[in-house]
């Protein structure tokens, strides 16, 4: 079982991210997922306290997004690129030393696009969606998520407000 840990934008941001994902992948075919920043990957396992200590940790990070990125890379075809802040920066080493994981370098990001997409079509979904404004904004929750599956099939066994 892959698991991940995902920092969710609060319900109105979350719901203008979700319209240009629903968007593009009604355009292109690409899969649909929640709008969200990782924040690690490949957690060998979480329980509930686990998660209460790491959302202390991740309480009141406001997430800066800097950017639109396009890569040759199925997760992040499209990206948002995030500010690697202080705050974040400080959450994403709670995290890494909570689960002892290996995290390697670390790109925050909120993805709009998944999939294996030509670079054509990442080009042209970018300049679609360029002159978008994206504000900063503070997550409003911490999700554990199973990542087994297709994208619209992940699913979090836990979650935490912050």
């Amino acid at each position: 079982m892959t698991l991940a840990l995902w920092l969710v934008p609060p319900t109105t941001r979350r719901s203008e991210y979700a319209t240009f994902i629903d968007a593009l992948a009604d355009r292109y075919g690409t899969p649909r997922f929640v709008p969200h920043v990782t924040l690690l990957t490949e957690v060998p396992s979480c329980n509930e306290t686990q998660l209460r200590a790491l959302a202390e940790a991740c309480r009141g990070v406001e997430l800066r997004p800097r950017g639109l990125a396009a890569f040759d890379e199925y997760y992040r075809a499209l990206v948002v690129e995030i500010d690697l802040t202080d705050g974040l920066a400080r959450a994403r080493d709670a995290a890494t030393r909570a689960f002892r994981a290996d995290a390697g370098v670390y790109e925050p990001h909120l993805s709009l696009m998944y999939g294996d997409v030509p670079a054509e079509v990442r080009e042209e979904a970018r300049r679609s969606i360029e002159a978008t404004a994206f504000p900063p904004f503070v997550p409003e929750v911490l999700q554990l998520v199973e990542c087994v599956g297709p994208p619209d099939r992940w699913h979090a066994p836990l979650q935490l407000q912050l």
